[in-house]
C-alpha cells in the first residue's frame, strides 16, 4: 500500500512537472506571439507615415499644378486681352485710313 502511495505521488509529481513544462512552451509562444503583434504594429505604423508623406508631396505637386495652370490661365486671358485691343486699334487705323 505504501508502494502504492509512492507509486502515485511520483505519477502526479511527473504529471504536474509534465504540466509545469507545457505552460512553459506556452508562455515562450505567447512572448513571441506578442512580439511578432508588436513586430507588425510597428511596421504598419511606419507604412502609414510613409504613406501620410507620400500624399502629401501628392499634394504638393497637385497645389503646384494648380498654381502654374492659374498663370496659364491668366496669361492666355492677357494675350486674349492684347489681341483685342490690337485688333480694335487696327480696325480704328483702317476706318481713320479710308476716311482720309
Amino acid at each position: 500500500l505504501h508502494q502504492t502511495f509512492q507509486d502515485k505521488i511520483q505519477s502526479l509529481l511527473t504529471n504536474k512537472q509534465e504540466l509545469i513544462d507545457k505552460l512553459e512552451v506556452v508562455e515562450k509562444r505567447e512572448a513571441e506571439m506578442s512580439e511578432m503583434i508588436e513586430q507588425s504594429k510597428s511596421n504598419v505604423s511606419k507604412k502609414d507615415n510613409m504613406y501620410a508623406k507620400m500624399l502629401k508631396l501628392k499634394e504638393k505637386k497637385i497645389q503646384k499644378l494648380i498654381a502654374e495652370s492659374e498663370k496659364l490661365h491668366n496669361a492666355e486671358k492677357s494675350r486674349a486681352q492684347s489681341i483685342d485691343y490690337f485688333k480694335k486699334r487696327i480696325q480704328v487705323l483702317e476706318k481713320s485710313t479710308k476716311e482720309c
